[in-house]
Parts: structure tokens; C-alpha cells; sequence
């Protein structure tokens, strides 16, 4: 674990928020950044997912491997936003269930402008997304929705893939670990972060916590999507599930 890979400005969002986004994509494969525009690597989707979805107020920026990754509303919707709201907002349209068959339902959603900056400061990517939460009881699904990601590299491999007629979805899950700022690695620890099963990172906590993080990914009609969930009951399949809902919108 760097020991600056931790650095953040945030607003006031859930402590589970702040467990899970930061730092937590560290361990993820960085992709080559020839990101320009709409271009964008597909560890900068993962963090759009993370800022954009759960981001209801104020503005978020933090360190991504030597970038900087930031984020801040524009506008956010109490109801559900039609179509023509979404792509007049984020320039792509997207049919959004009211609910799914599994009782979550729409609880709010904001659109969101991002900018990835390298360690020089220079914007290398800039975009809009739509961040939507849907609930059920206490558990939350948090989904994102951009302009489809065209990547230029090899793609990290997926830890699940279903196929919904010729849409394939794709699944990740890594354990987000927050640690104190002076935590000394074992080599299990640099065996399991190498591995993609944990990413560790630090928020200046005394205490040391896991966060279970899974999400589906896939495209559909010029948008990429993403669902994701920390430490839900969801399973991959429940995920999937949901997912073919929205495509049959």
C-alpha cells in the first residue's frame, strides 16, 4: 500500500462511502491512459461508478494510482428521470426501471461531472454520468450510467459473465480494507492485493475494516452501465437479474 494513495476532500456522505471508494480501485490493473475526451480507461469507469453512484451531494476528488480522479453534481432528480432528461444531461438515453421484480425502488438520482488529472495536473478525460440509488430495506444498488467506454487496451478479466441475447455482462468483486496510515503489509496481504482479492488503502482510521464490494458491468445502444453493491446479499446472478430488466425497458 502507497502510503499517499489515500487522499481525499469530501463532503458529507456516508462513512460507508468513504470506506468503500477510497483508494479501493488501487489494486485494479491500471490500464494505459491514452484517455482523451470520451475516452477513458476501464479503471475510470470503476471510479465513475463509485463517485457518481453514491455521490448525492457536493463535490469528491481523490487519488487514483498517480491521477487524480474528481467529481460534482449538476443536478439531481427526487423523481425518475425520463429519457430525453437523461441524454439532454449526460448526452446518452437510458430507460430506467421505477423498481425491479426484487422490491428495490428508485430512491434519487444526480447527474454528475467528472475529470481524471494526472500527477502533473493536466485534464487527461472529461465526462458526465447519471448516479441512480435503488433500496430495499436497508441495502442500496447503486447504478451508473455514461457514454459507452471504447477501450484501447486489454480489458481486466471478469470474476463472472452471463449473456443476455448479445449483450454480455460482466462482474467483478474485490474486499476494500481500510487500514491505519502506519499498517505494515505481510506478504499475505502483498499475495492477496497482487492477486485482486483485497485493496487496501488508509483514511487516517485507527481501526482496520472490510468492505465487500461486487458490480456488474456491460453496454447497451451507445451507454455503459454499471451496477454495484457493499456488503449486500446480492449474489452476481441477482445482479444480472436486475440488469436484464433495465435492457428490456
Amino acid at each position: 500500500m502507497q502510503n499517499n494513495s489515500f487522499k481525499a476532500a469530501f463532503p458529507a456522505v456516508p462513512q460507508g462511502f468513504h470506506k468503500s471508494v477510497c483508494g479501493a480501485l488501487d489494486n485494479l490493473q491500471e490500464k494505459e491512459e491514452k484517455a482523451m475526451n470520451k475516452k477513458v480507461t476501464f479503471k475510470r469507469v470503476l471510479v465513475a461508478v463509485a463517485i457518481a453512484a453514491v455521490l448525492s451531494t457536493g463535490a469528491f476528488a481523490a487519488v487514483v494510482g498517480s491521477s487524480w480522479t474528481s467529481a460534482h453534481n449538476v443536478k439531481g432528480f427526487d423523481t425518475l428521470p425520463t429519457p430525453q432528461q437523461i441524454e439532454k444531461e449526460i448526452g446518452v438515453s437510458a430507460h430506467l426501471p421505477q423498481s425491479f421484480s426484487n422490491g428495490y425502488a428508485y430512491a434519487g438520482s444526480t447527474t454528475n461531472a467528472h475529470e481524471v488529472r494526472d500527477a502533473d495536473g493536466n485534464k487527461t478525460a472529461s465526462y458526465m454520468s447519471l448516479g441512480a440509488q435503488y433500496k430495499s430495506g436497508a441495502d442500496t444498488v447503486f447504478l451508473d450510467v455514461m457514454e459507452e467506454i471504447h477501450e484501447e487496451s486489454e480489458s481486466l478479466q471478469p470474476q463472472y459473465t452471463a449473456n443476455a441475447g448479445d449483450i454480455k455482462i460482466e462482474g467483478y468483486e474485490y474486499i476494500n480494507r481500510i487500514v491505519p496510515p502506519d499498517y505494515e503489509m505481510t506478504e499475505q496481504d502483498k499475495a492477496d492485493e497482487a492477486a485482486g482479492k483485497i485493496s487496501f488503502a488508509s483514511n487516517g482510521s485507527t481501526q482496520t475494516s472490510d468492505t465487500q464490494i461486487r458490480f456488474i458491468t456491460w453496454q447497451q445502444n451507445g451507454a455503459t452501465y454499471s451496477m454495484l453493491t457493499m456488503d449486500s446479499p446480492l449474489t452476481y446472478d441477482d445482479l444480472a437479474g436486475m440488469a436484464k430488466e433495465i435492457m428490456e425497458q
